[in-house]
């Protein structure tokens, strides 16, 4: 039976391989571009070649406003989606610094907006579309192996942080799109195509063709019915305190100064005269490099470097297809690019204190896409994608600092009633939480590198 397909970022490559395959297939079949001249041009390949089932449609990820008229003209002239490819994208391969210690904040925004929210918004905004040809209607979000965390945490490759992150990201929107579209049988899948040379790459060397890459994604964009889918309180205040007993000069980093200084005086009262306050928001970048430079003058060095620091905008709608662009911008805001920004600050004195210092990311079981695809747990969008870009970029900054013997983790502490989560019952208390981080803040220069632990100490898959 012929199906309506839109496949986005479709004028050249594997995009436009893919129309080309499913068009010779009987397929009616919208080409998605964000120039309207390199999409008339591709359409008009394919109408030559005897493919006049191909229709031309302006779809740019970052106008909503095309976005939308895309989806009113295929439900004015088809009435129904059967399958939304969701395949356009950008790398930023062209910009020099990708690695986890250079890489540029506004690299990684880029890539966050088009793969991520761009991704989103398309799917959303077609989702009635494709409910109307459900069950049995198919999103595929075209990615890559390096969006696995789990692939890239076992294998010394290339760390393109902006592109990597954003694909990891997107990974994680799938999934609970697909927990929560199964029981109306619309499919959710990603799919990489393998390594193929195409404008994204530069056209890299010893890639396949972009028609083989095409071929790679084709029975996936056509499953049936019955195909798989889907695939300055609080821990950190806690952290401190035990640190400090231990006899470790801890600093203290809070956004809010005031709350900061009152933790420290309740502790010193405790007789941890160790603890420091220090001003740290992590969405102020001034902040953050004015406390690098007290802890350098003071210490000289930092051995230990906990990014605890973070927030959830759980207050906020966050299903998949309903979670709102700017909910997951500023979870992104703070809990991954703030955490870049502060371990790339803070990295020279890490390097100070190495070999053995420790970097240590405090994260969620739901940051891990494979627990999430293989758990019915609730999915919170904006939280989850920011927290497994995170480990993402976490997994690349362990490859990259293992040479200088600086260890990187990531530990959940497993469900913990804080002000992180509303105080939500049934949680373990945030001294609990705290304790099931202390030992891998704490590793010695032995210790291990580029792992995600859970509450007990047993390693996740990323």
């Amino acid at each position: 039976m012929s199906k309506v397909i839109l496949v986005t970022g479709a004028n050249t490559g594997i995009g436009f391989e893919l129309v080309r395959l499913l068009a010779a297939q009987g397929h009616t079949v919208y080409l998605g571009a964000r120039n309207p001249d390199a999409g008339a041009t591709a359409q008009t390949t394919l109408v030559n070649e005897g493919l006049t089932n191909v229709k031309f449609v302006l779809i740019d990820l970052n106008d909503i406003a095309t976005i939308e008229a895309a989806k009113e003209t295929i439900e004015k002239e088809e009435g129904k989606l059967d399958v939304l490819v969701n395949n356009a994208g950008i790398s930023k391969f062209e910009d020099r610094e990708l690695s986890p210690l250079t890489v540029k904040i506004s690299s990684i925004r880029a890539t966050m907006e088009t793969n991520l929210f761009g991704t989103i918004q398309v799917t959303q905004t077609f989702l009635p579309l494709l409910r109307k040809a459900a069950p049995g209607s198919v999103i595929l979000n075209v990615s890559t192996e390096m969006a696995s965390n789990s692939w890239m945490a076992a294998r010394n490759f290339g760390h393109w942080i902006p592109y990597n992150a954003s694909k990891a990201a997107t990974n994680s929107f799938a999934i609970s799109l697909a927990k929560e579209l199964e029981p109306e049988g619309i499919k959710v899948n990603a799919v990489t195509p393998g390594y193929t040379s195409t404008k994204l790459n530069f056209f890299g060397q010893g890639g396949k063709s972009a028609k083989a890459g095409a071929e790679c994604l084709l029975p996936f964009a056509l499953l049936d019915k019955d195909g798989p889918t889907c695939a300055n309180t609080g821990i950190g205040f806690e952290l401190v305190r035990l640190l400090a007993t231990k006899g470790h000069k801890v600093y203290l980093g809070a956004r809010n100064p005031a709350a900061g200084a009152e933790a420290q005086a309740t502790l010193a009262k405790e007789g941890l005269t160790n603890v420091k306050s220090i001003q740290l928001d992590l969405n102020d970048i001034s902040t953050i490099h004015a406390a690098k430079a007290i802890i350098a003058k003071e210490e000289g060095k930092l051995d230990v470097l906990v990014n605890n620091a973070g927030i959830s905008k759980m207050e906020d709608e966050q299903t998949a297809t309903t979670v709102k662009i700017a909910s997951i911008r500023e979870t992104m805001e703070t809990n991954l690019y703030g955490t870049i920004e502060v371990t790339q600050a803070f990295l020279p004195l890490l390097r100070n204190a190495a070999p053995g210092s420790v970097i240590l990311n405090v994260s969620t079981d739901m940051a891990s896409n494979h627990w999430m695809a293989t758990h019915n747990f609730g999915h919170w969008v904006a939280y989850n994608t920011s927290k497994a870009a995170l480990n993402s970029f976490g997994i690349s900054l362990a490859k990259e600092l293992e040479p200088e013997g600086i260890k990187v983790n990531a530990v959940t502490p497993g469900y913990t009633s804080t002000k992180l989560n509303f105080f939500g019952q049934g949680g373990k208390s945030v001294a609990d939480g705290a304790k099931t981080l202390l030992p891998w803040a704490l590793i010695d220069k032995d210790g291990p590198t580029c792992k995600f632990f859970d509450e007990h100490g047993n390693e996740l898959e990323w």
